[in-house]
């Protein structure tokens, strides 16, 4: 019966193993390369959302494919960016944030209706 109770206790101080999982961090800066307060969001499930106060964020994540973009919506800067955690440990990613294009994009990915135009028949004169 000691013994039982002395494996029952090795087994309960024996660390939990840990969940594997990599930091990912960064500065974001516009295009002068000036740190920006922007906000940071990352495609975990659940989603990570922060605000680099000072230009610099961090995120805790497990193995998998991530999208991370940044905004600041003052400027109308904006950047996306994908990243691929295959182990554990440290990840930078340092964003530029670029000028928001999205609406100019789909304006030209609209298509555009084409009026048929017919010209009027010239006036025929009899000599």
């Amino acid at each position: 019966m000691k013994q039982y109770w002395v494996l029952l206790t090795a087994l309960l101080l024996l660390p939990a193993s840990p969940v594997l999982g990599a930091t990912i961090h960064g500065t974001v800066y516009d295009l002068d390369l000036n740190t920006v307060q922007a906000v940071v969001e990352i495609s975990t499930t659940p989603r990570q959302v922060m605000v680099a106060r000072n230009g610099t964020y961090l995120f805790n994540v497990p193995q998998g494919e991530y999208t991370i973009s940044a905004n600041y919506t003052r400027l109308s800067l904006a950047t996306t960016e994908s990243i691929t955690v295959r182990q554990e440990g440290d990840y930078v990613l340092d964003l530029i944030l670029l000028p928001d294009i999205s609406e100019e994009e789909s304006l030209m990915n609209e298509t555009l209706e084409v009026i048929e135009y017919e010209e009027p028949a010239a006036p025929e004169y009899w000599m």
